[in-house]
């Protein structure tokens, strides 16, 4: 199985190791998940060896029980970092919409002015006026940070002991506005 995940950057293919067993109330199913990305060499190693640890306590036994991978994570996170990508609120929020309705995405543009968005943050219309076309996005790629920030790294994310969860976030958003709004 190949699908697309996190905005069309990165692809993961996924394929079962080895067939799917029913031992006594439990089904076993292990994945191994590989993406398309080249990864830098201080990725590979950083990897860290995954050790999932399922409880037997009954308890459990009708939950399904995950491991989350943060190898898989900070590779998409690395997949994003390379890629020169620059991901808009507007054009994420028109994708979602299904087939049928996407006749309808230039009214969902209209919403993106200043005068909209100016009734959740009223400084947007102090400072770019109305009916401005307005977007909010994104990019986690060395390009897109270049002259913003001075340390440009990957963001990454670490899993410790304790249920405890550490990330170093590095990307940038901005508020883009464009002409009057038609």
């Amino acid at each position: 199985m190949s699908q697309k995940l996190f905005m069309n950057l990165v692809t993961l293919n996924t394929s079962l190791t080895e067939p799917m067993a029913i031992k006594g109330d439990h089904v076993y199913a292990s994945f191994i998940n590989e993406f398309d990305n080249t990864v830098e060499t201080d990725f590979e190693e950083s990897l860290v060896t995954v050790k999932p640890e399922f409880s037997n306590s009954n308890e459990f036994r009708k939950d399904v029980q995950l491991t989350f991978d943060e190898n898989l994570i900070n590779n998409q996170l690395v997949g994003l970092f390379n890629s020169n990508k620059v991901i808009s609120l507007q054009e994420t929020v028109i994708s979602w919409l299904p087939d049928q309705f996407q006749t309808y995405a230039n009214l969902v543009s209209q919403f993106f002015t200043s005068t909209w968005f100016g009734k959740i943050f009223p400084d947007i219309i102090n400072e770019f006026g109305h009916n401005k076309r307005l977007d909010v996005k994104c990019g986690f790629s060395k390009q897109f940070l270049q002259g913003k920030l001075a340390d440009k790294h990957t963001s990454q994310v670490w899993f410790k002991e304790g249920d405890i969860i550490e990330f170093s976030a590095n990307f940038g958003c901005g508020v883009f506005v464009g002409g009057v709004a038609e």
